[in-house]
């Protein structure tokens, strides 16, 4: 049976240890990990807590939209991160999915701000939210009590 072409495409299909790896190698060597700064209402979230996210890529070259599944890396206010398995170019629109604290799709439309090589195929994306959320939304309380 073919693929469903509106199905989000993992490209990297990580198990949870190698997401836990690349997750360490993103990191600068001062970071602790899951943290709160409740001034910035910054959270670094681990796979678990936000997780899985639907990334459709709008390249500015006016290919075919396609939605692919990442893993998050960390999120803010204003933008977040993901591992993604292709490179993305700086200015390509993107639309992310992820599943609000409640339960309810959120759409949020993007940018990609940077992307660089982790490691063979994977790929670290940056993306800045057009308007900015608020973290209580996406992550759970019981998440921001954990990382806090």
């Amino acid at each position: 049976m073919p693929r469903d072409p509106s199905e989000p495409t993992d490209l990297l299909r990580l198990s949870d240890d190698e997401f836990a790896r690349l997750d360490s190698m993103s990191r600068r060597p001062d970071d602790p990990g899951d943290t709160l700064d409740r001034s910035a209402r910054a959270i670094r979230v681990c796979g678990s807590s936000l997780g899985w996210v639907t990334a459709s890529m709008s390249p500015a070259d006016g290919l075919d939209v396609v939605p692919f599944r990442v893993r998050t890396l960390n999120l803010s206010r204003t933008g977040m991160s993901f591992l993604h398995g292709a490179p993305a170019r700086p200015g390509d629109a993107c639309e992310i999915v992820a599943m609000d604290a409640s339960g309810v799709k959120r759409r949020l439309t993007s940018r990609v701000v940077r992307c660089r090589v982790l490691e063979g195929r994977v790929h670290e994306v940056g993306v800045r939210f057009d308007d900015a959320v608020r973290i209580d939304d996406l992550v759970s309380q019981a998440t921001m009590r954990r990382a806090g």
